[in-house]
């Protein structure tokens, strides 16, 4: 079980962790899956953020006020994903027997980045989802399979005979 090291992916980490039989032993803990930082309007109302429109992802209205941080950009939580996956899950799927199962216990926008880092490591023609899942809504491929929900989950089956496409 991997989990952002926030509180309240801790706590369902665990408890996930206690309805297993048997139990894993142990939840590891990652900074490299927190939710995205919003630097200055962390912790703020949401209508106190930037609005979408600033294409950049940088604000410049509160730039000049007094400890100012910007919010974390796409690239930069692609690059945590990135690393998450090559330091947690691809040693993983290097060890791969029968079957072994891995939850990823995180946050909305950061788990479309860690979902886009996972797809990368195939061939798209290795690819396939369930029938009752829309991928590539608004003409989107299938990296784009919608929003994460507070309490969404995906299950995701990778073959011991998937091939990594580097």
């Amino acid at each position: 079980i991997f989990t952002s090291d926030l509180q309240r992916a801790l706590k369902t980490a665990e408890a996930i962790r206690e309805a297993q039989s048997p139990a894993p032993l142990e939840i590891t803990k990652s900074a490299l899956i927190r939710e995205q930082d919003f630097g200055f309007y962390e912790g703020k109302h949401f209508f106190e953020r930037p609005r979408e429109g600033n294409k950049t992802g940088k604000d410049e209205a509160h730039r000049d006020n007094t400890g100012f941080k910007d919010v974390e950009s796409k690239e930069l939580m692609r690059d945590r994903a990135k690393l998450f996956i090559n330091q947690h899950i691809l040693p993983l799927m290097h060890e791969l027997e029968d079957h072994y199962a891995v939850a990823i216990i995180s946050h909305g926008i950061i788990l479309g980045h860690i979902w886009r880092a996972i797809l990368a490591l195939f061939h798209p023609s290795k690819v396939s989802i369930s029938n009752d899942v829309q991928a590539g809504h608004d003409g989107l491929g299938m990296e784009y399979l919608g929003g994460w929900s507070n309490t969404g989950y995906m299950e995701l089956e990778i073959s011991s005979k998937a091939k990594l496409f580097k």
